[in-house]
Formats: structure tokens, C-alpha cells, sequence
């Protein structure tokens, strides 16, 4: 049977297990890359990331998106059974249309892989979409356990699905070193993890419900639109705007899919040729996850705080503490995004074996910074319970993605790509920002604090400067991997150490700033011992 509300203590330990758990799957999703681009080299990766894209959606509804949505929902109702009936209500609504999404794909694939220049692509998108009809199911369990705020199930089966899925990737990777697969059977095999591992999840989550949530209500209540109807409005606007945002990097890389290859091609590329430099820009998608983990971590921390806030109605507190999250993010995002632009030659070559499309991944990584912010406004944004300045924000970035990717790829090659990434997420960041009251506008950021940011910031780049002036003196180009690694790691060092000590110097945040940031608390020991006061 189903286990009731958590207690508090049940509460506190599946947060922190949530907590971790997101964390070690966000991480275990970009380093995985790492190795299987290794074993299948950049036409390899290009096959594997052309249609990743398809999955990140599907488990983007099925793991962030619809689940915290329906958990809202069910922590409305003050009584289990009427927490039950809301997800039996509304489960054949998400139904169909999961199903829809499948069938399109499915019977589409030939026409998507010849969309996106590449026909071969068919059965691996055919295998994808599979993964669409276990959405539904993975969607009511966690809704249902994250509105109860049982989050040890939604804990444990992201965790099963991530670790069976990277397994069966990497193992098909290693098959393809042997010969034994060609290039497209071994992305058929390494996609197919995807849905074997949503079924391990899947599993973990109906042993520990003990039984269905939806009952045997599917069809009976497909017809109830009376019943439905009021939810429709909810559904597409909340759970649309949550989902849009979840998976936004996930929708720019869809329309790379489309695009990038097939405008290398139009440029005179061979078709060998395109695939293998699509491969190498792909390289760029794991950088910024974990570019970005810090960040997400930050902005996840924050949410419940700030709805607590406004629920309680402290405006005071809730001004001061969104002063606090925009100006620790923007410092955050801006040093992550700065320090990866100028350790990515090491990075690149350590990491992926050479240092191919430099130029694009530079200009890339600014993704870091954009979205980073995004998702601090969209924080603030769902913690006011305001939906509709977001949601126009999210289909202004979109469309200027759309509509700038084509020429840009076309005329620059991926460092167009790049660009129209950037100018599709600073459209949706202005839209916010524009979009936002008087009062967060002036509790955001003041010159002065710009001016110290900026010093602080340029005094890491000069720093960096000067320890790549010096790695190229005393080290070969050509190098040992490892050795870039050694230097990519000590670069790190360098440019935090000098970004931080200046950011300290210039006392850019008053104590509990602070103590609000990841080891906040012990760089200010640090600075206390050495007297930055």
C-alpha cells in the first residue's frame, strides 16, 4: 500500500537524499560523456547526440517537469483521498498526450531523420520514443510521492534509471571499439538504455507504492472533460512553463539537430565531415551541465525559501533574500562561464583527446552565465505564482533561436550556432527582467556592484592570461592528456583563488551574502584568518 504524509524527520531525509541524488545524476550525466566520445570518437558522439535531444524531453516531463507540477496539485487536497483522485483525474490527460508524443515520433522517425540530414537516424529515434509511454506512469508516482513530500522514492529511482541507462551506453560504446557494431547500431544500442533504465525506475517506484495510483480509472475518466477541463488551463500554462524551462538547453540542442549538420553540408562539407565537426560542438553540452550544477543546485535551495516568504507574506525579508540570490548567481554564473572560456583548451584536450571547434565552445560556454540567470528569474517568477511574463519569455527565446539559427550556422558555422543560442536565452532574460515589478528591479544589482564584479572578474582573466602565457612556454602544444588535465585543474585554482581574494577584498558581500553561498562559510575563515575585513 501507499505510505501516508512524511513526517518531518522523514521530510529532512528525503530532501538531502533528493538533494544528492539530483546532484549525482546531473553529474553522472555530463561525465559520462566523456568516456563513451572517447570509445566512439566525434561521428560516434554526433549519432548519440543528434537524437539526445528526444530523450531529454521525454524525461525532462518524466523526472523535473510534470511530477513537479502534479505535486503541486496533490498538496493542495487536505485530505489521501482526495490527493488520490486528483492524480486519477487528470492521469489520462498526460496519458494521451504522452501517447501522441510517442506515436508522432514513432511513425515519424524516418521523416525527422530526414529533417535532420541523416536517414540513418530513423532506428535510433524509433527507440527513443519508446521511451514516451513510460512518462505517464514515472510522472504519477512521483508527483504522488513529491506532493505527499515522500522524496526517498523519487530519490532512489532516478538514481536506478541513470546508472542502468549510462551502463548500458558505455557497454555498447566498448562493443563498437570490438567491430562488432557499425556506428548506428551502436547508437540504437546505447539509446535503448533509456528506456530500460526509465523501466528499472519505474519498478523501484511501483514496489514502493505496492500498487498502482491511477487505479483502473484510465478509460472511464478519458471522456470526463467536465472534470478535466478546469485542469487543462493548470496544465498547459504551469506544467508548460515548468517543463519549458527544464528542458530549454534540451530544446536549443533539438533545433541544432536540425540545423548544424545540414547547413555544414549546404557550406560544401562532406557529409563525413559535417557529423564529425557536429560531434566535436557537441562536446560542449557536458561543460555546461557541469558548469551549470552549482547553479542549478543554488536556484533549487532557494525556491522553497522564497515561496515560504511570500506565503508568510515578509515582504521585507522576501525583497532582501531575492536581493541576495540575484546578485550571489550573477557572481557564480559569471565566474563559472569566464573561467570555462579561458581553461577550455585544456579541457578540450584533456577531456576529449584534441581541441577541435575551440572557438564555438568558447563562445558557447556564455550559456553558463545566460541560463544560469534564467532560471534565478524563473525561480522568483514561480515562487509569486506569476506565469504569464515567463511563459512569453520562453517562446521569445525559442523563437529567436528558430528564427536566427538557419543564417547564423549557415554564413559562421557552429560559432553561429553558438551565437544564436546566446541571443535566444539574453532575448529571454531581458523578457524577464523587463517584465519584472519596480522593486525587483531595484533590489537586483546597483553599479557599484557591477563596477567590483567586473574588477573582479578582470583581475581572473589577466590572472589566467598570464598562467596560459606561461603554460606555453614551459609545456609542449602537443602535450600528454593527463598533463592538460593537471593544468586545467590548477588553472581552476589560479583564477578562483584571484577571483575570490579580490571579491573579498573589495567586501562585494556582507556576511550572510555570505553564508548563503556553497562554502561561503569557510572562505570567510579563510579571510578572517589572513585579515580581509
Amino acid at each position: 500500500m501507499l505510505k501516508k504524509t512524511a513526517t518531518h524527520k522523514q521530510l529532512t531525509q528525503g530532501a538531502a537524499l533528493l538533494a544528492i541524488s539530483s546532484l549525482l545524476v546531473k553529474i553522472l550525466s555530463a561525465v559520462y560523456r566523456v568516456p563513451f566520445q572517447n570509445l566512439v570518437g566525434d561521428e560516434g558522439f554526433y549519432v548519440y547526440q543528434q537524437v539526445y535531444p528526444i530523450y531529454g524531453i521525454a524525461m525532462t516531463l518524466a523526472l523535473s517537469g510534470l511530477p513537479v507540477f502534479i505535486s503541486k496539485l496533490v498538496a493542495e487536497q487536505d485530505s489521501d483521498k482526495k490527493k488520490r483522485e486528483i492524480v486519477t483525474l487528470i492521469f489520462p490527460l498526460y496519458f494521451w498526450l504522452s501517447l501522441v508524443a510517442f506515436l508522432l515520433t514513432f511513425l515519424g522517425k524516418k521523416v525527422i531523420a530526414n529533417w535532420m540530414g541523416d536517414p540513418e537516424l530513423a532506428p535510433i529515434i524509433g527507440i527513443v520514443a519508446i521511451v514516451f509511454l513510460l512518462t505517464p506512469f514515472l510522472t504519477s508516482y512521483r508527483g504522488y510521492y513529491q506532493g505527499q513530500l515522500l522524496l526517498t522514492p523519487t530519490a532512489y529511482s532516478q538514481v536506478v534509471e541513470q546508472v542502468m541507462r549510462v551502463g548500458i551506453i558505455l557497454v555498447a560504446a566498448y562493443i563498437f571499439t570490438k567491430r562488432s557494431l557499425s556506428i548506428y547500431q551502436m547508437g540504437t544500442l546505447a539509446m535503448s538504455g533509456s528506456f530500460i533504465g526509465g523501466l528499472g525506475a519505474l519498478i523501484i517506484l511501483k514496489k514502493q507504492a505496492g500498487e498502482t495510483i491511477w487505479g483502473s480509472s484510465l478509460f472511464s475518466h478519458t471522456l470526463d472533460w467536465q472534470g478535466t477541463r478546469i485542469y487543462w488551463r493548470r496544465f498547459i500554462v504551469e506544467g508548460g512553463l515548468i517543463c519549458g524551462y527544464s528542458a530549454l538547453l534540451v530544446l536549443f540542442q533539438l533545433v541544432d539537430s536540425f540545423v548544424i549538420k545540414n547547413q555544414l553540408v549546404a557550406q560544401g562539407l562532406t557529409n563525413l565531415d559535417a557529423k564529425v565537426i557536429k560531434g566535436a560542438y557537441d562536446r560542449g553540452q557536458p561543460l555546461i551541465q557541469v558548469g551549470m550544477v552549482i547553479g542549478v543546485a543554488y536556484s533549487t535551495a532557494f525556491m522553497p525559501k522564497l515561496t515560504k516568504l511570500r506565503v508568510e507574506n515578509k515582504q521585507v525579508l522576501y525583497q532582501k533574500t531575492v536581493g541576495i540570490f540575484i546578485r550571489t548567481m550573477f557572481v557564480i554564473a559569471s565566474a563559472a562561464s569566464i573561467g570555462l572560456m579561458m581553461l577550455l583548451p585544456y579541457i578540450n584536450v584533456s577531456l576529449f583527446g584534441d581541441n577541435a571547434e575551440e572557438e564555438a565552445l568558447i563562445v558557447l560556454m556564455g550559456t553558463v552565465f545566460l541560463m544560469s540567470l534564467i532560471l534565478v528569474f524563473q525561480t522568483i517568477y514561480q515562487s509569486c505564482n506569476s506565469y504569464r511574463s515567463p511563459l512569453i519569455g520562453l517562446l521569445v527565446g525559442m523563437l529567436v533561436k528558430v528564427l536566427t539559427s538557419h543564417h547564423l550556422t549557415y554564413y559562421f558555422g557552429t560559432i553561429g550556432a553558438s551565437v544564436s543560442s546566446l541571443l535566444g536565452l539574453l532575448s529571454c532574460l531581458i523578457w524577464l527582467v523587463y517584465k519584472s515589478p519596480n522593486w525587483l528591479k531595484k533590489t537586483m544589482i546597483n553599479i557599484r556592484f557591477i563596477w567590483q564584479l567586473g574588477y573582479a572578474l578582470g583581475m581572473m582573466v589577466v590572472s589566467l592570461g598570464i598562467y596560459r602565457l606561461l603554460v606555453s612556454v614551459f609545456f609542449a602544444q602537443t602535450c600528454h592528456r593527463g598533463t592538460m588535465l593537471f593544468l586545467a585543474l590548477f588553472g581552476v585554482m589560479v583564477g578562483g583563488f584571484t577571483f575570490v581574494t579580490v571579491i573579498l577584498l573589495q567586501k562585494m558581500f556582507t556576511v550572510r551574502e555570505w553564508l548563503s553561498i556553497p562554502l561561503g562559510k569557510k572562505i570567510l575563515k579563510i579571510g578572517k584568518k589572513v585579515r580581509l575585513k
